[in-house]
């Protein structure tokens, strides 16, 4: 495309009065262009748009493709922001941009030649990175606005949990000072072996729940609108002084705990909506189910499961029928399961099969029946339990905020911040200053399903014309780091109704058709809107049409006994196809069959390509480093499989955490934890009772008392003598590394530092996989060869995402699902899937979730017991869903 673009007006002119054809000549090479309608749509598209772009769908490249259009047409890269997840997906986007540009820079002629030549030598300094990165340069351009130090540092998550434990402890010391008697409750509710370590995880787990509001007073109202009928008082009408008696099992009116109870309010009330939601919701579609199967079984002789389907429809539409959640109660403590047993004996194949699907929706119905009578008994028994809560969950609250104001003390006493600190500046600085948002033509999100409310916060406050989203919430896998998918349905659902331009990317270009095929019969029957908010058969379902009938899927079961068979003629048994040896663990027996079927492709079978199959063409992926899954490694190693366990142990990988301490030091020696951590590591070499010693001298940080102690040659103290010695030959160490560092690359480095040490010698007495572990991640560092030192760490800190893994080589490939995604293979297995979903958290003493929901299990302090409440269940209910 040659057209000359003089100015934005031009631009414009041009954009509305060319033909779609003629907009995307530009991205043609070679007279080609091969994208299919929805990546055209999601190219050419104005304004606001949001992509759903499921796995292997082209994400990237249709990004690429915008950003490539929207410079012919007259934006500059300087003036556009692309947020990604991780330092890795940026590195990759510009390395993608660049390639395109050159293209570009070298086939245009005249205006638009100089145009893609410009953009490519601005490519360096544009705005490509992750929303930590952008916040941080955010604040350090304006940190006279919030009154930082413009030296501020960012913690890593290993430092930043060093504060968070330091500020614990100052809180907990100040309340036991204080003699807070509701604290010293909660110690003892919370206690394990009398160690405060659940304390600290649940007021963490709180603390880093409210932190990723974007308004916390939104957090706290909604606490007080489920605690609202329990009006407990000031604290110290709970406590007689005088006795200094704990606070009583049983809670009298006389109590000022409780102003207002009533129990159809309370019904009415947060957690009463939610168990009625829920139930409500399982009885619409249990009442579907029998409608269903009263009409397949209808003029059949199975006359007691007829009524047995009648008695259930009609208690099903009696439950619907409830004003409130009460109502439901009563209706099912007061249903009887009917009797199966007996009947016609001279029943058909088809009848057998019926029979046997009536009892088990019958017994699915009958055991929520049950559950929630025992629901009812802790329901009636509320009042004195649901004020217990209110007081705790209170108190709770207030230690989890003078947590919060202490981490903040320490952390500006230190001028560092947390990653999480960034954004919450950011949000400030938004707020106060609009304009500093408003500042560039287009916005892209990449991996959208993965924000926070906090960062959507920020995303709204940058946009002001051109944005982009992309993400998938069927691969949302951020759960853990508080991600809500919620915020990627809700931009969507906006844009479908008018507020811009929601688009599918629904055609794979990675995996075989019977892979597709396999993935969309198991989610089209799992993943509705009701079990994930997502109409897979509908709207997110793979396109496979036209596609070649390639690939194959195998589905192997491991059981360590035989399931009991349904006794049922026509049904299909999955026992049928359970594998197990007698007497050995499903995960042994598991891994003995991969290592056979891996031996068996291994220079046997072919690739697409034609080539034999090697190791390095096979990974085995699990969906956590379960017991199960290190048994099965432990075969494959047993029966001379080679593995790679680089990625799959990363994040429990000693020597890469001694050889970054390391890095840090020669980086900045300034930092107390990475230096503590080197001089305790076999490169430092230090005892934990010498690191003490040299901790209790007098200077400002740890690095100052190591000079400090470096100049004791001539102490009286032999032993004060030696270390001083020690000291000096490590610190003639790091400078002499410190040198190599200025010209050697990272990779060049450690590789020099391990070869010096013989530390690969020292690791393989501890075992093959944390030789080769560290091989790997020496090896992804080759990859980064043009970047300093500096660079490099400021990378790693992002998170583990951040960092390449070096390919297995021939190894066999071990990983997680998280640690793999994005990455193709020819051939994978799937391992340990009978793990069950984890749902300890919904289980614990405490269950919180965002938006102020809050539960909490009754302690009995004097039988020293625990006992559910209505608030916890629902809460868990909530978890569940």
């Amino acid at each position: 495309m040659t057209q000359t673009l003089d100015d934005k007006n031009s631009v414009n002119k041009f954009v509305c009065s060319a033909s779609d054809d003629e907009r995307l000549d530009v991205l043609r090479k070679d007279g080609k262009l091969t994208l299919t309608d929805a990546q055209k749509q999601a190219v050419l598209t104005k304004g606001r748009v949001i992509v759903s772009a499921a796995a292997g769908s082209g994400k990237t490249s249709t990004m690429v493709k915008r950003i490539i259009l929207m410079i012919a047409e007259g934006y500059s890269l300087r003036n556009m922001l692309v947020l990604v997840y991780n330092v890795a997906a940026a590195d990759e986007l510009k390395e993608r941009l660049h390639g395109e540009l050159f293209d570009r820079a070298c086939s245009e002629v005249g205006e638009a030649r100089e145009r893609f030549s410009k953009e490519l030598d601005d490519l360096p300094f544009c705005h490509i990175c992750t929303i930590h990165s952008f916040c941080n340069s955010l604040l350090r351009d304006n940190f006279d606005k919030l009154g930082l130090s413009p030296t501020f540092e960012v913690l890593d998550e290993q430092a930043h949990a060093a504060y968070m434990n330091e500020a614990l402890e100052n809180v907990f010391s100040a309340y036991s000072e204080e003699g807070d008697d509701a604290f010293m409750d909660v110690v003892e509710i919370f206690s394990q072996a009398r160690k405060e370590d659940n304390l600290k995880a649940n007021i963490i787990k709180l603390h880093d729940m409210i932190d990723i509001q974007p308004d916390k007073k939104q957090f706290f109202d909604n606490v007080n609108s489920c605690y609202k009928f329990a009006s407990i008082g000031k604290s110290e009408n709970i406590y007689d002084d005088e006795s200094d008696d704990e606070l009583d099992d049983d809670f009298d009116e006389d109590d000022d705990f409780i102003d207002i109870w009533d129990e159809d309010e309370f019904a009415d009330g947060e957690f009463g909506k939610i168990f009625e939601n829920y139930y409500k919701s399982f009885f619409e579609d249990a009442l579907k189910k029998f409608e269903e199967i009263a009409e397949m079984i209808s003029g059949t002789v199975l006359s007691k499961h007829i009524e047995a389907v009648q008695i259930a429809i009609e208690l099903c539409q009696e439950m619907l029928a409830s004003a409130d959640f009460n109502g439901m109660l009563s209706v099912a403590y007061d249903t009887e399961k009917p009797s199966l047993k007996g009947g016609s004996t001279k029943r058909s194949d088809y009848e057998k099969t019926w029979a046997a699907i009536t009892k088990f929706y019958n017994d699915e119905l009958f055991d929520i029946v049950k559950e929630m009578c025992e629901l009812k008994e802790i329901w009636d028994d509320s009042e004195n339990k649901f004020a217990q809560n209110a007081l705790y969950v209170y108190k709770l609250l207030e230690i989890t905020s003078r947590f919060d104001n202490e981490l903040a003390r320490l952390k500006k006493e230190n001028n560092v911040l947390s990653f999480e600190d960034l954004q919450h500046l950011a949000v400030s600085l938004l707020k106060d200053y609009p304009s500093l948002g408003r500042v560039y033509d287009a916005v892209f999100v990449d991996e959208y399903q993965d924000v926070n409310p906090t960062q959507e916060f920020i995303i709204q406050k940058l946009i002001k014309g051109e944005c982009f989203m992309v993400g998938d919430v069927k691969q949302s896998i951020y759960g853990f780091r508080l991600a809500d998918p919620k915020i990627f349905l809700a931009r969507q659902e906006r844009y479908k109704n008018g507020g811009g331009t929601a688009i599918d990317f629904n055609r794979n270009f990675r995996s075989a058709r019977k892979i597709l095929a396999f993935v969309n019969g198991v989610f089209n029957a799992v993943m509705t809107e009701k079990t994930a908010d997502v109409d897979y058969k509908n709207t997110a379902a793979f396109e496979i049409d036209g596609m070649p009938d390639d690939g194959r899927v195998e589905v192997h079961l491991f059981t360590d006994k035989k399931a009991e068979r349904v006794d049922a003629q026509g049904l299909y048994d999955i026992t049928d196809h359970v594998q197990a040896e007698e007497g050995v663990k499903a995960a042994i027996s598991e891994g003995k069959f991969i290592a056979r079927e891996i031996k068996s492709l291994v220079g046997r079978a072919k690739t697409d390509d034609g080539k034999y199959i090697g190791y390095g063409d096979i990974a085995i992926l699990f969906r956590s480093r379960t017991t199960g899954a290190q048994q099965i490694i432990e075969v494959l190693r047993s029966e001379g499989i080679p593995v790679d366990e680089s990625v799959f142990g990363k994040s429990e990988s000693r020597p890469e955490r001694e050889l970054i301490s390391m890095l840090r030091v020669l980086d900045n020696p300034r930092q107390d934890i990475p230096l503590a951590g080197f001089m305790l590591s076999f490169f430092g070499g230090y005892s934990e009772d010498e690191l003490a010693f040299i901790a209790a001298q007098d200077g400002e940080c740890l690095y100052d008392k190591v000079r400090g102690l470096s100049c004791e040659a001539d102490n009286e103290d032999e032993n004060v003598r030696l270390l001083a010695g020690k000291i000096r030959a490590t610190l003639s160490m790091l400078d002499t590394y410190r040198i190599k560092a200025s010209f050697k690359n990272v990779s060049e480095l450690m590789s020099g530092i391990i070869s010096d040490f013989c530390y690969d010698a020292y690791l393989t007495r501890e075992g093959e996989a944390e030789v080769y572990g560290l091989k790997a991640f020496v090896a992804s560092a080759s990859s980064q060869s043009d970047i300093s030192l500096g660079k490099f760490l400021d990378g790693y800190s992002e998170g583990e995402d951040s960092r390449i893994s070096a390919g297995g080589g021939e190894r066999v490939h071990i990983s997680t699902f998280h640690g793999f995604k994005g990455l193709e293979i020819p051939i994978t297995f799937v391992a340990d899937t009978a793990v069950g979903f984890n749902y300890k958290s919904a289980s614990a003493d405490l269950v919180a979730l965002g938006k102020g929901y809050i539960g909490l299990k009754y302690f009995d302090f004097k039988k020293k017991l625990k006992y559910d409440t209505a608030s916890r269940l629902a809460v868990a209910k909530l978890y569940k869903q």
